[in-house]
């Protein structure tokens, strides 16, 4: 599929939020007749010392599987680093890997949204650009699809998960009084709401990040939240998860965002049919 590559030698503009999500209706209208099984985004800010052996292990994966026809979505999230160089040099030698245009930091909750809808792809999914997850995991959330659900989302919390390392005491005690914010606020009986590997089939992505607000961490509990609303099955699958120890999310300020975001969900949705 022909698209266009940036070249690092030149500097646009950075696209405006109304231009980034027109740059995903634009892929996806030139996808439209292209038939797609897999589309992996990788949501990615000041990536560039993690992101190739991420993109590397993708195609690894998915050259064993001859019939699945595939693509990767790289959202730049205003990267201040090399990011964008180290991706673009991968598309000499990776066919249908994909780099959003040069923007501004909006947020990951954005930037999974920005490559969601630009997806034509038969399922979806979205991964950590750290592979704190790896992809190999897809296979899990696969069996759920095949299944009938229509979201399948991993867990580290969920009975069978495999934890490798584990987050520092304090993130992991954080993340305990979140599950709990988040059960009572939004109303989600979901142990692991969090977790940066997410699979959605066609239909279910373009309706609810359609709808999606929430630009920054607490994306996950209001696409989550309206997942529910709609009526859509989601599967929690244990999978296997190594905490990388360059998180992007600030201990001392990212939270209480998180919080107010949490309890703006059902407001922010209250009309919502």
């Amino acid at each position: 599929m022909p698209f266009i590559r940036t070249s690092p030698r030149i500097t646009p503009p950075p696209a405006s939020m109304s231009g980034a999500l027109g740059w995903s209706r634009s892929h996806r209208l030139i996808g439209t007749g292209r038939r797609l099984d897999h589309a992996v985004i990788i949501p990615a800010f000041n990536e560039a010392e993690r992101i190739k052996p991420t993109i590397e292990s993708i195609y690894d994966h998915f050259s064993s599987r001859h019939e699945s026809r595939f693509e990767v979505i790289v959202v730049d999230d205003g990267s201040r680093d090399n990011t964008r160089e180290k991706v673009l040099g991968m598309t000499l030698d990776h066919p249908d890997l994909v780099l959003t245009p040069r923007r501004q930091n909006f947020g990951k909750g954005f930037s999974v949204k920005q490559g969601m809808l630009a997806s034509t792809a038969a399922r979806s999914l979205f991964m950590d650009a750290d592979g704190s997850t790896p992809i190999s995991e897809l296979d899990k959330l696969e069996d759920a699809f095949e299944s009938g659900y229509d979201i399948a989302i991993g867990s580290r919390w969920a009975a069978g998960a495999d934890i490798r390392l584990h987050q520092p005491f304090y993130r992991e005690a954080m993340g305990q009084t979140f599950r709990f914010i988040v059960k009572m606020a939004a109303g989600l009986d979901i142990d692991d709401t969090q977790c940066g590997f997410k699979g959605f089939t066609r239909d279910a992505a373009a309706d609810i990040f359609l709808r999606q607000k929430v630009d920054r961490f607490a994306f996950d509990v209001e696409v989550l939240f309206l997942a529910q609303k709609l009526g859509y099955k989601i599967a929690e699958v244990p999978i296997t998860w190594t905490n990388s120890p360059s998180s992007k999310v600030n201990p001392l300020i990212d939270p209480a965002k998180m919080f107010l975001d949490v309890m703006r969900v059902r407001w922010m949705h209250r009309g919502d049919r």
